[in-house]
């Protein structure tokens, strides 16, 4: 069998109030993973940065959240890897379940400026309309909203960009030192160098900006609205 996969945004509507926090650590939180842990609990693999006090107060305060059951966590030079196990965060419980591949985290989606969250995933049709009823039967209201295509062709790498970006790791471009040259590089390639050096960037910025979408950097308020929005 083969099944046709459909990119799509499942916009979430937030009924609650946005939490303001006074006081909190500087601290950027970057999520890595989650996985489902038994039938009532998730665990998020995420990564802490800020300087070591900060990030032992932040620990401190996301372990007293009531969605939060346990935390495991390591300190190493620049950032804390942390594992924090909570309570079902129902969304991306049912998206674990019902086969959606979030091409955007949930975790990192949040915008205070609106009360809709725009979440971007990809599975069948059949998947994503089941998806939205389950999200509205357990209390979250969803609607799905077509993504797109013009968005989908300037988001991803073309072919060109793709292979331009190969070349560049594989002749050592990226280096520290450089072991290659753009001048080098534009003549295996057969184009000139402003060409080379233009479709270099741009391909970078791409995977930048696509990085940033999926594992963003978010702050310890968010973290905190993130949970208290969806646990349960």
């Amino acid at each position: 069998m083969i099944i046709k996969m459909f990119k799509g945004i499942v916009e979430l509507q937030i009924k609650e109030k946005v939490f303001r926090y006074n006081n909190l650590p500087n601290i950027k939180i970057k999520r890595l993973d989650c996985d489902l842990w038994g039938s009532s609990l998730m665990v998020f693999y995420v990564q802490i940065y800020g300087n070591y006090n900060e990030i032992e107060h932040a620990l401190k305060i996301i372990s007293n959240h009531p969605a939060v059951r346990m935390i495991e966590y390591t300190n190493y030079n620049f950032f804390t890897l942390a594992i924090i196990h909570t309570k079902n965060i129902i969304p991306c419980r049912l998206a674990k379940e019902n086969a959606i591949y979030c091409e955007s985290c949930l975790f990192n989606s949040y915008n205070y400026n609106s009360n809709v969250i725009e979440w971007n995933v990809i599975s069948s049709k059949l998947n994503i309309s089941d998806f939205i009823n389950l999200l509205n039967a357990n209390g979250i209201k969803a609607k799905y909203k077509k993504y797109n295509k013009k968005r989908i062709d300037t988001e991803y790498l073309t072919f060109f960009q793709e292979n331009i970006i190969s070349i560049a790791l594989f002749e050592g471009y990226f280096e520290v030192p450089r072991k290659n040259t753009l001048a080098n590089i534009s003549k295996k390639l057969g184009i000139s160098e402003p060409s080379v050096s233009e479709r270099l960037l741009k391909a970078v910025a791409k995977t930048l900006r696509q990085e940033k979408r999926k594992y963003g950097l978010i702050s310890l308020e968010s973290f905190l609205n993130f949970l208290y929005f969806f646990s349960k």
